[in-house]
């Protein structure tokens, strides 16, 4: 035998008596590793679920260990109240119960097939299995597991994982579901300190059996983030769905386009700060497009040690809550008088760092015109917490700058798209009732010296700082303001039809116009 082959033979030998020594430790130690991740996981699962009014537990019912491989079963166990929609509850009392196969590092024989050559601690492939809270589901997917999920965990802690649930093609009695699937990757850095998600879903079909229908369209999720000083995790996060249809009985149906959210978080030397955004690209109902909507805010210099506090102190009160006695409706922490004095302590130093809270953009946008609000905040810390409410907030609002734009133009849109949706009116009448209503809007608004006119826009600037306020240019004192606001809410009361004299209904546009009528 030659040289080079005794020695390619023997680092053979050498690496499979590694490897199996490696599984044969890996294997040993399964046992308190996997003590230790479900103890953590219920940790944090103890500071989520109170709000909700659940008791949710992870429980690891069985492990068969072996050389290469061993096999877990986990349960996860709900119970309590759920709180649903509108404060109500619903008793559950419900478990899962999942399989993991566990292939032994340091060179778990599904990686090597795919030239996977990292060394790892373990390769999971972990299956929703089959029982009957989920038997629906099971027979759906025609007795596939509905979830499935693989995860690499390497010798640091760090984890690279993969979530699927099946697709489902689903009739019954008139009613269908068509799931295209979702898939969701997931990488998790050592401790903790970092991760990354992203996921993406094709389509999700619903149709009743009364013919109503909801289609999502386009689904895609990404996060990635990394542990700050504060204790939050910073980094960037980013949602869209192309599309969503609704189609509901009597009712025209519903197209909104482009649904995207973003958010960002970061620190610097003034502290944590950040922005985030909600957008729909266009919003269609009967087929006729209404417009954009768009919604931007931030914050900035939130002190990131008194951050941290809160954050350390919410966890401590939340990890102590019995869900049976959490109300969501009414939530109290019990705080204890010492603890109510870290927290005001807290809320100080967080306040002492003077942050803002801005909205930066509210908008509303049509085909001619575009209607918007910003709004930006700045706040103090108070002398104290148990002053008056008038002289607390005085000492509180640092400052506070808005404004408000209106386009006579989309006002002009709006009308004309509610009389659109009614086919028996009158295009010619609509348009003249959009004309009045527009231009009232300007007067009003210049009547009542809240706002100004500007060309096509109705502009309305506010400022307050140290106790003045500028009102559209007009510099006055705050309790002059005030005075000057509760006599107009005043003029207004007076002139206010009685209760039940109003009509809520939407403008009639069928009626003559009002100069026409005066006319005759």
């Amino acid at each position: 035998m030659k040289k080079s082959v005794r020695i390619a033979v023997g680092l053979a030998v050498v690496a499979g008596v590694a490897s199996t020594a490696g599984a044969w430790y890996t294997g040993q130690q399964l046992p308190a590793s996997l003590a230790s991740a479900i103890s953590n996981a219920n940790s944090e699962l103890k500071t989520v679920t109170p709000g909700l009014g659940v008791d949710v537990q992870l429980e690891l019912l069985s492990l068969e260990t072996g050389l290469f491989s061993s096999t877990a079963h986990y349960r996860i166990k709900a119970k309590g109240d759920l709180t649903t929609a509108g404060d109500e509850t619903k008793a559950i009392d419900d478990e899962l119960l999942f399989v993991d196969r566990i292939e032994h590092g340091p060179f778990p024989l599904s990686r090597l097939m795919r030239l996977q050559l990292m060394p790892v601690m373990t390769k999971n492939t972990i299956e929703l299995e089959n029982s009957p809270l989920v038997a629906p589901w099971f027979a759906v997917t025609k007795g596939l597991s509905p979830i499935t999920a693989q995860a690499s965990i390497g010798y640091t802690g760090s984890v690279s994982s993969t979530l699927k649930l099946q697709a489902v093609d689903f009739n019954k009695d008139g009613a269908s579901l068509k799931f295209s699937g979702l898939d969701i990757n997931a990488k998790v850095g050592a401790g903790q300190q970092s991760f990354k998600v992203d996921g993406a879903m094709d389509s999700l079909v619903l149709v009743g059996n009364d013919q109503s229908q909801i289609e999502l369209h386009g689904l895609s999720l990404l996060n990635d983030s990394t542990m700050g000083a504060s204790g939050l995790y910073l980094g960037s996060s980013e949602s869209q769905l192309k599309q969503v249809q609704v189609r509901l009985p009597s009712q025209p149906p519903l197209l909104i386009n482009n649904l995207r959210q973003t958010g960002q978080l970061a620190e610097g030397k003034t502290g944590v700060f950040g922005s985030f955004t909600s957008a729909i690209g266009m919003l269609n109902v009967a087929g006729k497009d209404l417009g954009s909507l768009e919604l931007a805010g931030s914050v900035k210099d939130l002190d990131t040690q008194a951050l941290k506090q809160l954050s350390d102190l919410y966890k401590a009160l939340v990890s102590h809550l019995d869900a049976a006695d959490y109300d969501a409706s009414n939530p109290d922490l019990n705080l204890s008088a010492e603890q109510k004095t870290q927290l005001e302590a807290i809320i100080g130093n967080l306040l002492a760092g003077k942050p803002v809270f801005a909205l930066d953009k509210l908008a509303l946008k049509t085909a001619n015109g575009e209607t918007s609000f910003n709004l930006s905040l700045g706040l103090n810390k108070p002398s104290a917490f148990d002053l008056p409410p008038d002289v607390l907030a005085m000492q509180t609002i640092a400052s506070l700058d808005a404004q408000l734009l209106v386009s006579k133009s989309m006002i002009k849109d709006v009308v004309m798209s509610q009389a659109a949706l009614d086919p028996s009116v009158d295009p010619a009448m609509a348009k003249q009732q959009a004309e009045q209503m527009s231009e009232m809007a300007g007067m009003m608004a210049v009547g009542t010296q809240m706002a100004a006119v500007d060309g096509d826009n109705i502009v309305a600037r506010f400022k307050y700082a140290e106790g003045q306020v500028e009102l559209n240019g007009r510099k006055m004192p705050l309790e002059e303001f005030m005075a000057m606001g509760m006599g107009m809410a005043g003029g207004m009361g007076g002139g206010m039809p009685p209760a039940g004299g109003m009509n809520d209904s939407a403008p009639d546009y069928s009626a003559e116009p009002a100069e026409e009528a005066a006319s005759e």
